[in-house]
């Protein structure tokens, strides 16, 4: 199983989170921030920034504009090398960001056509990334759009 998958499959992962009460992903009022880490390395810890502030609320808008996703299964990332994002929040609540897709608790929430919000995302970690893992992601992206 694939480090993103044990992320979507872990047991309570988002368990009593009022954010995912329903299908619709909501930002909680009070979250003041949120890390992301950039699932790429296997041996060492992956890199991880945080989001606040106006960043936090373009994610919120960017996600919320995004369509709902299409039923069935996530296409499949690789099992080496970069693997998405996650974003965690303070309450708990988390969402994979990869491969055209968010999910959450392993159930598929918003389309990302094109990567536009995973391209997003990932530029925002650009000053906290180090270039070859931050490349490697980008070219990742890139090939599969």
């Amino acid at each position: 199983m694939t480090r993103r998958g044990a992320l979507a499959m872990g047991a309570g992962l988002l368990a009593g989170s009022e954010a995912m009460a329903t299908s619709e992903f909501r930002l909680r009022e009070d979250a003041a921030s949120a890390v992301v880490t950039l699932l790429i390395f296997s041996g060492r810890p992956d890199p991880t920034w945080t989001l606040t502030g106006e960043r936090l609320a373009d994610l919120a808008a960017r996600f919320k504009a995004l369509p709902p996703a299409p039923a069935g299964a996530a296409p499949a990332l690789p099992p080496l090398g970069y693997q998405g994002m996650t974003i965690r929040f303070p309450d708990g609540a988390a969402l994979d960001v990869g491969g055209g897709r968010m999910l959450s608790d392993g159930r598929a929430l918003r389309a990302d056509p094109g990567r536009a919000f995973e391209r997003w995302l990932l530029e925002t970690g650009a000053a906290h990334v180090e270039p070859l893992p931050l490349d490697a992601a980008r070219k990742e992206i890139e090939r599969a759009r």
